[in-house]
């Protein structure tokens, strides 16, 4: 796909990050946006953001919809694997320790939001079959081909920690890094 304009994008989570600078430049280019989030506050702030930016004609609409799993038992078997205790962790202390990790991501990640959409974009205009966004992906995706039987073992999250070029902290404590 070598251009946006006229075409239709659904992005989930466009209120905020990532999927807001995703929506914002799709609808520069001229796209038709369709942006679902949680919150109502940064939908509408986002769908402004997208009608100055986009030009006349572009369609921008707003759902507010979770598409999230709220199953955690999946969770906690994929942390228990990664080797962090959480027998005696409530739910509500699991969603506190991902929603600190998404916002350690957001304020530590060595791109900005902006960046990783542009890297996204270019890569669909591009056509690649596979976007890695930042050099965490890159290291990520190596290590995962090298041994992919170890992907949800603990060691496998402590050589990922040594070989990314930033940190997201203590992963054993209660409440995130």
């Amino acid at each position: 796909m070598r251009q946006f304009e006229g075409k239709i994008a659904v992005v989930t989570g466009g209120g905020s990050g990532m999927g807001r600078e995703l929506c914002v430049q799709l609808a520069s280019e001229g796209c038709h946006v369709a942006l679902c989030d949680v919150s109502p506050e940064a939908l509408e702030q986002t769908r402004a953001l997208c009608v100055s930016a986009a030009p006349k004609g572009v369609r921008i609409s707003t759902f507010e919809t979770d598409v999230s799993d709220e199953e955690l038992q999946g969770i906690r078997d994929q942390m228990e694997r990664m080797g962090l205790e959480v027998d005696g962790v409530g739910d509500d202390e699991i969603r506190k320790i991902l929603e600190d990790r998404g916002e350690a991501f957001r304020d530590e990640a060595p791109l900005t939001a902006s960046q990783a959409a542009t890297i996204i974009l270019d890569g669909v205009r591009a056509g690649s079959w596979r976007i890695l966004v930042g050099e965490d992906a890159h290291v990520l995706d190596r290590l995962v081909r090298e041994d992919p039987e170890q992907a949800c073992e603990a060691s496998f999250a402590e050589r990922l920690q040594a070989e990314t070029p930033w940190q997201l902290g203590d992963l054993d404590a209660p409440g995130g890094p």
